[in-house]
């Protein structure tokens, strides 16, 4: 990469990194009593990002579809401000996501609305058993098509598709690449979250001008969006009836 492509996409993503959410933000939404109040914080500047065009309400089918589109088209956009021949490693990181409602479907989970509407998991979603493997080999490629047909868990599928997407790299970013995902494999919980999350900062800090720094970035906002996601049902839950 030229120090001026390396510089433009630094200032990009550091731009981006500062206006992520922080303590203070997530606050707001904890302090939210039920979905909708947790909607109305959701539209405040710090999360409107990652929710685009969410109205005056919407079930979780329409928040997941928000959440998920909102997610590609971050990666594409971090994608772009790199060089070329990273675009497929960011095309296969975008897919991280989707591997627990590939196994959700795969163990004969219910098909939701937001899941019969988005483009890459409804060809899966809408076919029978037999037909998924294939599926999911066209649309995700073929290491996570097998791991699918084979009922493995799908996380060192996908490392190992993301890593064949990988142009040849010094070997100080591939070990950083690699421990992101490392990071990125930890339980979501709010407690490991921030965990991962001052882990990641550091490794942002460390990756400062390398395409690391962009999938550093990507990486805190899967935890972002995870922490939105799980805030958001858990105020869908019933009251605990006190006894």
């Amino acid at each position: 990469m030229t120090l001026a492509r390396q510089g433009y996409a630094q200032a990009r993503v550091q731009a981006r990194f500062g206006d992520l959410p922080e303590t203070r933000d997530f606050r707001l939404l904890d302090a939210s009593r039920d979905a909708a109040h947790f909607q109305d914080a959701l539209r405040t500047r710090k999360f409107a990002r990652y929710v685009p065009g969410l109205g005056p309400a919407v079930d979780s089918d329409g928040l997941e579809a928000r959440l998920r589109s909102r997610w590609r088209g971050l990666c594409a956009e971090v994608a772009h401000w790199y060089e070329p021949q990273w675009q497929d490693a960011f095309r296969a990181f975008s897919a991280y996501p989707d591997l627990a409602t590939l196994e959700y479907l795969r163990a004969g989970g219910a098909v939701t609305a937001w899941m019969r509407s988005d483009p890459l998991l409804a060809p899966v979603a809408r076919e029978p058993s037999a037909v998924r493997p294939a599926v999911v080999a066209s649309t995700y490629g073929a290491a996570i098509g097998r791991g699918f047909a084979d009922g493995r868990p799908l996380g060192r599928d996908w490392l190992r598709a993301w890593r064949a997407t990988w142009p040849r790299v010094e070997r100080t970013p591939e070990q950083r690449l690699l421990q992101i995902a490392r990071e990125i494999s930890i339980p979501d919980v709010v407690s490991a979250a921030t965990d991962v999350r001052s882990r990641l900062e550091r490794l942002f800090r460390r990756g400062s001008l390398t395409v690391v720094a962009g999938f550093v970035y990507l990486a805190i906002v899967a935890l972002v969006i995870g922490r939105i996601r799980g805030g958001h049902a858990a105020r869908l839950l019933p009251p605990l009836v006190r006894g």
